[in-house]
């Protein structure tokens, strides 16, 4: 039976909510080394790294919301490998050497990404705990029994489950699945509010509330124009995901696409029983088509989040309204076919908004034009690899040899895919 017609209680995000610091809008004209568009994990990593690297550089980070507003805040908490569903789509791409190095590479900047968080000092709840994906039809099995094969031959840890023992993770209806363990779940809210924490002290200038309505790009610098004044850069980075285009940049190659979720209010202790959610996993992910796939976990404080893909259409030049009942209405559908025990829980939180998307479903870290580059198109998997991004932007802007060459390596390997199209005049 579905469940009722409800009205959704939206907000931004379940994880936390802030205001621009009004104090720290632009007002009037700046120069700075490098201007920085975006305050994301990827925005705050570029302005993080490029002023550790060198501590000399004026490097000021604009932000149209606040530190972390987006995808960087909302996201469900889980910090993912690329190798893991995708370990097969990389081999065909890269070929064994280089895919063995990108395999090896992601397992060192987990470790990177554990040690920045202590470094920065950030309470985010940061606990390394694999990620489940389950098949709920029987065709998916074999999808996961292949990857599982690949991630033996790779060196990736992960375990076959039968169904019993995927019941021992959570009593859902599947034919078996997958646990990737090297993954990693964070508060994502309180993470990005870290970080934009050590970005500050370290003497990065940071404009909230401040959105940039266009750039001119002329032989010797780029001017940014904002309603408040103006920022004049040697060179600019645009970390702008899914509102890259809203600035006239990137020529189309990064797209936005939806995700939603909603969560229940407190469970009852006999529902949760009923779900028997071990928590030894940061979450339960389905098999199969991207956009077909749900994504669910129990929180802390007993609700249950379900989320998913909302609208297919990836949108250019244009960014949707954040709400959309029908599928917050299909995720609770989903959630009580999956759960019947869940049928009368109540839907006390509703959240969901824009990814930047691209075509090879990996992220651009690039120049696009000559004083101008892109950090952009996480593909909603961005919580790791954004966050460590500001070391492959050092050798986009500061040179290669200011850069760990292994970074490098791995940025050219997967990162520069979509930008000739990026940067097409």
């Amino acid at each position: 039976m579905d469940p009722p017609e409800t009205a959704y209680p939206v907000i931004t995000s379940y994880w936390g909510d802030a205001q621009p610091d009004r104090a720290t809008m632009l007002s009037g004209d700046e120069a700075a080394d490098v201007a920085v568009v975006g305050g994301g994990l990827a925005g705050m990593s570029t302005a993080y790294y490029l002023k550790l690297t060198r501590p000399d550089l004026d490097v000021v980070l604009i932000e149209k919301e606040y530190l972390g507003y987006g995808a960087s805040g909302r996201n469900f908490g889980n910090v993912p490998q690329l190798s893991h569903q995708e370990i097969g789509y990389m081999l065909g791409l890269l070929g064994a050497e280089d895919t063995r190095f990108v395999v090896q590479h992601q397992a060192r900047m987990l470790d990177e990404y554990e040690a920045l968080i202590a470094e920065q000092d950030v309470e985010c709840g940061f606990q390394r705990l694999p990620v489940l994906y389950v098949a709920i039809k029987a065709e998916h099995l074999a999808g996961l029994e292949e990857i599982h094969q690949l991630h033996r031959r790779f060196g990736i840890p992960s375990r076959l489950l039968t169904p019993s023992h995927v019941a021992d993770v959570c009593n859902a209806a599947t034919f078996g699945g997958l646990s990737c363990e090297r993954n990693a779940t964070v508060q994502p809210f309180e993470r990005a509010r870290g970080f934009g924490r050590a970005v500050t002290s370290l003497g990065v200038r940071v404009h909230e509330g401040t959105g940039v309505d266009r750039c001119d790009e002329a032989a010797t610098s780029v001017r940014l124009h904002t309603p408040g004044g103006t920022v004049t850069a040697a060179q600019v980075v645009f970390a702008t995901n899914a509102y890259t285009s809203l600035l006239g940049i990137g020529n189309g190659a990064i797209r936005a696409a939806y995700t939603y979720v909603i969560g229940t209010t407190p469970l009852h202790r006999e529902q949760l029983v009923e779900i028997g959610w071990s928590g030894d996993h940061t979450m339960l992910v389905d098999a199969g088509p991207l956009n077909e796939h749900f994504y669910m976990r129990v929180t802390r404080d007993g609700r249950f989040l379900i989320g998913g893909g909302g609208r297919t259409r990836e949108t250019i030049g244009a960014i949707a309204d954040h709400n959309d009942p029908a599928f917050y209405r299909r995720l609770q559908i989903e959630m009580v076919r999956r759960f019947a025990c869940l049928e009368d829980a109540e839907v006390g939180v509703a959240w969901g908004g824009p990814l930047g998307m691209t075509d090879s479903r990996l992220p651009v870290m690039s120049r696009i034009s000559p004083r101008c580059f892109l950090n952009a198109g996480f593909n909603g998997r961005g919580a790791l690899i954004a966050a460590l991004s500001g070391r492959i932007m050092v050798g986009h802007v500061l040179g290669a040899e200011l850069a760990d060459a292994d970074y490098v390596r791995f940025g050219r390997l997967l990162f520069e895919r979509d930008a000739a199209e990026a940067a097409r005049p």
